[in-house]
């Protein structure tokens, strides 16, 4: 049916996942500076929503559910409160919009809240949470219960256009049409796109500066933004310019670990000292440097620096060669030196090492006591990153779902193999006349989803990376 059915795909074999849980926000930077689509989703649909939430903690044997929202949107916590008041082993839960760049980034703390919940009893190992958003548990729901294949994608389209709100498109949909059909107020050619779509790996690659990319099952969000915004400038310093500006302007203020979320919840990640390291072209395998990889994207130290450093890009550079490298294994590149930006020889990477455990053990002592007054709101957050003014209509609160827009009429779509997990396997050859809904790319063996025509068409791309369906105009 187009979805990969978590029944499937994330439970499997004996695998006891003593915790379930449903986020109700959106995911991946800046989860909650815009109207959610989760939000939208899990208001207007929730008994479908509940309905595919039950059905994953019985199959994954969970002892305890959870469904976490903004602190703000206490009309569907209370709504949800009421229609799960008989059930003992579900709970609404608040996660407020602090502690990082949207609530995805609060992770730490709702899960404090949610073991607490739970009563501390479960191990490691059972404790491990099973989460989805409410709009992979519509669809999980659709595609259970039969009812339509996943043809379109639910969109919230802002920032410099006329008329911002959610968009219901078809799938395959270019970022370009889906701006035309808001009425964008920057002429083709000089805006670029924060989608947020990167799961919180690198937020670069949240900017489209390509605004003929496909809109994908991910895409929750097209934000238009002028091609000189201070945030895009800011994201795309390439790597060893910020490294020199390191090396002459960092004073050691420690500004950006005292506001880190990480930091503040107890964890081993001490931006600052991090800075510091690669700066003195010091190894991945550092004391400090390896911390990074605990790092969760949230842009909270790139926004407090008063000298203009982005900790997050580096911290990004740093994740990236431990992931290439794995745990314990080589890096190809792991030093980085600030006077010629060269790799030295290959050192192993190591996760963290006893000393930095120790000052996170000390840390998590030392902060506890002052950790919530330093908590920066995400309206503060998207006012640093000059992203205000672009939560939608001005005389609503945030968050606020809004009418749906439907369009139709796209002329185009591209459809990529790659948000099918990349194992779908196209089932249409070139010329073939498609109709909406129709398969176009069969799944992969361990249940990634296939893929359904978004529109009626010709198909006039096929091929192992994508399926491009020209409109028959009807």
């Amino acid at each position: 049916m187009g979805v990969k059915v978590p029944l499937v795909s994330k439970v499997s074999g004996n695998t006891f996942f003593g915790l379930a849980a449903v986020k109700a926000f959106d995911s991946g930077f800046p989860g909650s500076f815009f109207p959610s689509v989760n939000e939208h989703v899990i208001s207007v649909e929730p008994d479908k929503v509940l309905w595919a939430f039950r059905a994953i903690m019985k199959a994954a044997g969970s002892k305890n559910g959870v469904i976490l929202i903004s602190d703000e949107r206490r009309d569907i916590s209370a709504m949800l409160k009421d229609k799960l008041k008989d059930e003992e082993n579900i709970s609404v839960l608040g996660a407020n919009g602090y502690s990082g760049a949207g609530l995805d980034n609060a992770v730490a703390e709702w899960m404090l809240k949610v073991r607490a919940y739970a009563g501390n009893t479960l191990s490691a190992a059972d404790s491990r949470p099973l989460v989805y958003s409410s709009l992979e548990l519509l669809r999980a729901c659709d595609a259970l219960t039969g009812e339509k294949p996943v043809t379109r994608a639910l969109v919230y389209c802002g920032g410099e256009v006329a008329s911002p709100g959610f968009y219901d498109v078809p799938l395959g949909t270019r970022y370009n049409d889906v701006v035309e059909a808001c009425s964008p107020l920057l002429p083709a050619g000089d805006y670029a796109v924060l989608t947020g779509n990167t799961s919180g790996d690198s937020l670069k690659d949240a900017i489209e500066t390509d605004v003929s990319v496909p809109v994908t099952k991910d895409t929750k969000r097209i934000i238009v933004l002028p091609l000189n915004h201070t945030f895009i400038e800011k994201v795309q310093t390439p790597l060893m310019n910020m490294i020199r500006r390191i090396s002459s302007v960092c004073s050691q203020c420690r500004l950006c670990t005292d506001m880190c979320p990480v930091y503040l919840n107890g964890g081993n990640l001490y931006p600052h000292l991090i800075v510091r390291d690669i700066a003195e072209g010091k190894a991945v395998a550092s004391q400090w440097i390896a911390g990074a990889n605990y790092c969760i994207s949230c842009g909270i130290c790139t926004a407090v620096c008063p000298s203009g450093i982005s900790p997050m890009q580096i911290n990004e550079f740093i994740k990236d060669i431990i992931h290439e490298s794995g745990v314990g294994g080589v890096a190809a590149e792991s030093t980085v030196s600030a006077q010629d930006g060269k790799a030295d020889e290959p050192v192993p990477v190591v996760e963290m090492t006893a000393a930095a455990r120790a000052g996170g053990t000390a840390a998590k002592a030392n902060v506890v006591g002052y950790a919530s007054s330093r908590k920066l709101s995400a309206e503060k957050l998207a006012e640093r990153f000059g992203l205000s003014g672009y939560e939608g209509n001005a005389n609503e609160p945030l968050h606020v779902p809004g009418a749906v827009h439907t369009v139709n009429g796209i002329p185009i779509a591209e459809m990529r193999l790659s948000q099918a997990g990349g194992n779908a396997t196209s089932v249409v050859t070139t010329g073939e006349r498609v109709a909406a809904g129709d398969l176009i790319a069969q799944g992969g063996e361990n249940g990634e989803p296939s893929l359904h025509a978004g529109i009626a068409g010709t198909v006039s791309v096929a091929d192992k990376e994508r399926i491009v369906i020209v409109s028959a105009g009807e």
